[in-house]
């Protein structure tokens, strides 16, 4: 027990040196622990003096305000559940509420209200009238609106990729399937429209019943285009918007053939400043059509035909 205690002895004038204790010696006191068994050597237990444990809480100190440096780089790069495991490191060594306020901020940017409303209302229980506390307040309030408003949405296909529109078509993609992991949102509880869209199956269109106690699931299974066939358009200019019977499907180049039914077809390329190209085509069943879609600026070029061309030729040969 004796070698124990001045191991711990050695250990302290260690950190004595390293925190320049020789300016101010740290006085170690040597304590028996307890009365010995009969027959049993003395034990001895080292105690910290008040100027030794000052040197440990000033090594915790540091310790944590490299912690919360830390965690407020991850923060800033986005990083917020990282940053949530260095404010929690950082508070189980100081207690600063601080690091509460800004772990439920990290829930927040996570969307993570449940974690946002638990960590602000423990930062209110201590946190001193002012400002910070009105923001804190009114962060609980805002997250606790969104647990009580949101539900979450759970979509999967099969097969997966189909694209997802819910409510408005007009306001575009707003996800898709992935054969990984489900897609996710969350919506205000009652009634919703969900589309799923894939190239080559029938497109579904459902309306739901999003309840405020559990998350919505849906698991939709796309039936096959049995009577399909594929279309290429191949676009001279980039960047031009190609309709398929009216519906956008995206900008030029296209990446690979669109999947659609057979029968006939009214393909439509324009871009501002451009000639605007149209076309009807008939698909087949099986098979690939290609359409050349050719536009052109509708700015006129300067060449030795135009105006200014014939100036300068005239211009050169009189020279």
């Amino acid at each position: 027990m004796q070698t124990r205690a001045w191991r711990a002895l050695l250990a302290l004038v260690v950190i004595g040196i390293a925190g320049g204790a020789f300016a101010q010696p740290t006085t170690v006191v040597i304590q028996p622990e307890a009365q010995p068994a009969e027959g049993q050597p003395a034990a001895a237990a080292v105690v910290l003096t008040p100027e030794a444990q000052a040197q440990l809480s000033q090594a915790d100190r540091l310790r944590a305000e490299a912690l919360k440096s830390e965690a407020n780089k991850l923060f800033v790069d986005g990083r917020y559940k990282e940053s949530i495991e260095k404010f929690s490191q950082a508070y189980d060594i100081n207690k600063d509420i601080n690091l509460l306020y800004s772990m439920a901020v990290s829930y927040q940017s996570l969307e993570k209200w449940e974690g946002c409303v638990t960590y602000m209302e423990r930062y209110l229980e201590k946190a001193p009238v002012g400002p910070k506390r009105d923001r804190a307040e009114n962060t609980r309030v805002s997250c606790d609106a969104r647990i009580e408003r949101d539900q979450q949405l759970i979509v999967t296909s099969t097969p997966p990729g189909a694209r997802i529109f819910i409510d408005d078509k007009q306001k575009g993609v707003v996800g898709q399937t992935s054969p990984d992991k489900p897609f996710t949102t969350y919506l205000r509880p009652g009634q919703h429209t969900v589309w799923l869209e894939l190239d080559g199956f029938e497109p579904v269109e459902q309306t739901i019943e999003v309840q405020q106690k559990e998350p919505f699931r849906m698991a939709v299974t796309l039936t096959a285009i049995k009577n399909m066939g594929y279309v290429f358009v191949d676009c001279s200019v980039k960047d031009a918007t190609l309709y398929v019977e009216g519906k956008n499907i995206g900008l030029t180049p296209l990446e690979k053939p669109i999947a659609h039914p057979a029968g006939p077809l009214q393909i439509v390329v324009q871009r501002d400043g451009y000639t605007r190209f149209q076309k009807e085509i008939t698909v087949r069943k099986g098979e690939l059509t290609t359409v050349d879609a050719y536009i052109v600026s509708l700015e006129t070029p300067t060449t030795w035909r135009t105006g200014l061309g014939w100036t300068m030729n005239a211009f050169g040969a009189l020279a």
